[in-house]
């Protein structure tokens, strides 16, 4: 074995021994916030996100069988080893017995508004609609009256919302039995565990800033000092979608550069139509550089060659994991308006005035336009869905 795989064997067992003691790392953070105080939950969460993603990246790195075209961390990874410390943090336990109890306590919004998923089933009246395109999701359908009229079921192609509660989508039968209106006070503060509200605001706070921060760096401008980290000049060549050139135009000018095969080039040209980018070389700044000059040249078209850009593998690293970030907060505001308003807080919250201009909200609206697919649709789901 050599000094490389004794290196990648060390991270991997020292991952698997942080997360078989879960339980003690949350209370050793519980007890930190306890003695520091809540200006120490920021510390904590940007350590623990710089700290593991250079850790995963690392270990990616070494691996024997790393994809030499890919250096991105995978959903479930990040998932693993990055959210679910900071969902248990949140809770001060397990997260889906604490939404569960709060939304015990917590009357259901008037409007469902859930995001639906690709392939996901969803349900159109042809007595109750206001036209076709007003759905119900499956919950919402086999809890309300539309169940006995005449319906049509299909499946979503995804990034539509369902409709109940929405009196314009709807004759009769506006909400189902879940988002009826409430008829009794309920106790939502009670169900709170204690110090929830001060802990998630900061891991908010704290994710949001890191996204931010990620998401909208300039190439021309050094990394945070935080995120910096000798990788060994550990570069990636990113293709970005331009909306110019066809499937056809990629595919073959990936096979032609990259070697690959017709069905790689295929999912390289996938990936940058679904996501808005993908990664086609990882090296030396210098090897990402030439793969870059030869994959722009000869694909000039409307005045636009090919778009490439070489990052920093560690920050793109960092920028994944922000997008990750941001669908967990939307994932966990949808579990309970506690959250929901203090992540509005949050977005709202301006360093030195109230004006929107300067909140966290102003700084992704105004870099809206410079994202990439993936990332603005996030963006946009947490911040103004």
């Amino acid at each position: 074995m050599t000094s490389r795989d004794l290196e990648a064997h060390s991270i991997r067992t020292l991952h698997w021994q942080l997360h078989t003691r879960t339980g003690d790392v949350l209370s050793a953070w519980l007890e930190h916030v306890r003695q520091e105080g809540p200006q120490s939950v920021k510390n904590i969460v940007r350590d623990h996100l710089v700290s593991t993603v250079q850790s995963l990246l690392r270990e990616k790195s070494l691996s024997d069988c790393c994809d030499p075209h890919d250096v991105s961390l995978t959903a479930p990874a990040l998932r693993h080893h990055v959210i679910d410390s900071l969902d248990w943090f949140v809770c001060a336990g397990d997260p889906s017995e604490c939404f569960a109890r709060i939304r015990s306590c917590e009357a259901p919004p008037n409007l469902c508004g859930r995001s639906l998923k690709h392939g996901e089933p969803v349900y159109t009246c042809r007595d109750c609609g206001a036209d076709g395109t007003c759905v119900l999701c499956s919950e919402c359908f086999q809890r309300s009256a539309h169940r006995k009229h005449r319906y049509k079921m299909h499946t979503t192609g995804g990034g539509g919302f369902c409709d109940c509660g929405d009196e314009e989508a709807w004759k009769d039968g506006v909400r189902c039995e879940i988002h009826q209106p409430a008829v009794r006070e309920l106790d939502v503060e009670s169900s709170v565990p204690s110090g929830m509200s001060v802990r998630a605001y900061g891991v908010a706070e704290q994710c949001m800033r890191y996204a931010v921060d990620v998401l909208s760096w300039n190439m021309n401008d050094p990394l945070p000092l935080d995120l910096r980290e000798d990788m060994d000049d550990y570069y990636v060549a990113v293709l970005v979608n331009d909306e110019v050139h066809s499937f056809d135009e990629v595919i073959h000018k990936m096979c032609g550069v990259l070697k690959c095969s017709s069905v790689q080039a295929l999912q390289l040209a996938t990936e940058v139509d679904r996501l808005g980018r993908t990664s086609v070389l990882i090296g030396s700044k210098s090897k990402c550089e030439e793969a870059k000059t030869e994959i722009k040249r000869g694909t000039l078209k409307k005045g636009r060659e090919l778009r490439v850009d070489i990052i920093p593998a560690l920050l793109l690293a960092h920028q994944e994991c922000a997008i990750q970030l941001l669908q967990w907060l939307r994932e966990i505001g949808t579990q309970c308006a506690v959250l929901r308003n203090l992540f509005c807080e949050v977005a709202l919250k301006s360093p030195a005035n109230n004006a929107v201009s300067g909140s966290m909200l102003g700084e992704v609206l105004s870099m809206d336009a410079l994202l990439w697919k993936d990332a603005r649709n996030a963006c946009q789901q947490l911040f103004m869905r």
